[in-house]
């Protein structure tokens, strides 16, 4: 535990300033503070500075997570991180039928965006269109939805088997106030994207997470330093981060095990200041207990072991 005032000073600023050999680092950092020090002197020395900026939007790398799907399974993850990260701490839990019903949905939407949208369009402004694209008419009229997962069925090799057709399919099976009531849930949970510096930010992907782990284009040599600016007083947004740093262990375990023979070749440091208003991933835990051995490490920075009580 680190008190406020001194935590960025005794405790963030010199391990970033020390620059330690073969180590990135990704930084959570409220309204910048830290960025505004360092992030010149990382850039000098070498680094790779990427800034994801929920402060200032329209000064943000841009980030979007269609990029890191390689699999159908990987929609699956996504779309549970979305909703583990939209989902307000404390909340009371609801029928599990609705979520899983929401999920089902967003699954449709995202398969489609992924596989039948060209690669310059797969982000969130484009799910956004196909989720207004979605309604339950009174006449049992088919909504421009319903025509395209049609057309997409009919057209598709693989017919209803096709991964957006299915999950649709399950989901319209349903009488027309219960889809009525999943559509309206997804629109719920997504309205906070409908703003035009939300989707610039996660437009197109310009962080290219696994550099952070091996070098950029896999050089094994070159450090990133990512700072995620947040606000401190408006907390609206902080599921982008928690999104991203769910990508990131996601995207770095995978560059261990799968491409790094199960360590990668530059350490990667988390600087978790604000820890208690990020969201991280639910199996955080776990991940403590196996990161070490891929070259990964955590720094947790509270205001009073309080918050940590409620996180865990």
């Amino acid at each position: 535990m680190v008190p406020e005032q001194e935590k960025t000073f005794y405790e963030v600023k010199p391990n970033l300033m020390q620059m330690p050999h073969n180590c990135s680092f990704i930084c959570t950092d409220p309204k910048g503070e830290i960025l505004r020090s360092c992030g010149q002197m990382l850039k000098n020395n070498g680094y790779n500075l990427k800034v994801i900026n929920l402060l200032e939007m329209d000064k943000s790398d841009c980030y979007n997570p269609f990029s890191y799907i390689r699999e159908e399974t990987d929609v699956v993850k996504l779309i549970t991180n979305l909703i583990s990260n939209t989902t307000p701490k404390g909340a009371t839990p609801s029928d599990p039928f609705w979520e899983k019903a929401e999920g089902l949905f967003l699954q449709a939407i995202f398969y489609y965006v992924w596989l039948e949208v060209q690669p310059a369009k797969r982000n969130f402004e484009t799910v956004l269109k196909l989720l207004g694209e979605a309604e339950v008419t009174e006449q049992g009229k088919a909504s421009k939805l319903d025509v395209r997962m049609k057309f997409l069925e009919e057209s598709s090799p693989l017919g209803a088997n096709h991964p957006a057709v299915k999950q649709y399919n399950k989901c319209m099976r349903g009488a027309g106030d219960t889809v009525r009531s999943i559509i309206i849930s997804a629109n719920s949970r997504l309205a906070f994207l409908e703003n035009k510096q939300v989707l610039r930010l996660l437009s197109k992907d310009e962080l290219n997470l696994s550099d952070i782990g091996i070098g950029v284009n896999g050089d094994g040599e070159t450090k990133t330093a990512l700072f995620c600016v947040i606000p401190d007083s408006d907390k609206s947004y902080n599921f982008i981060i928690g999104l991203l740093y769910t990508q990131i262990f996601q995207e770095l375990y995978y560059q261990a095990d799968f491409n790094c023979g199960g360590r990668l070749p530059i350490h990667v440091t988390f600087m978790l200041d604000e820890f208690a208003n990020v969201a991280l991933p639910d199996d955080y835990c776990s991940l403590l207990s196996t990161m070490r051995s891929r070259e990964i490490s955590s720094i947790i920075i509270i205001q009073n072991f309080a918050q940590l009580k409620a996180l865990f």
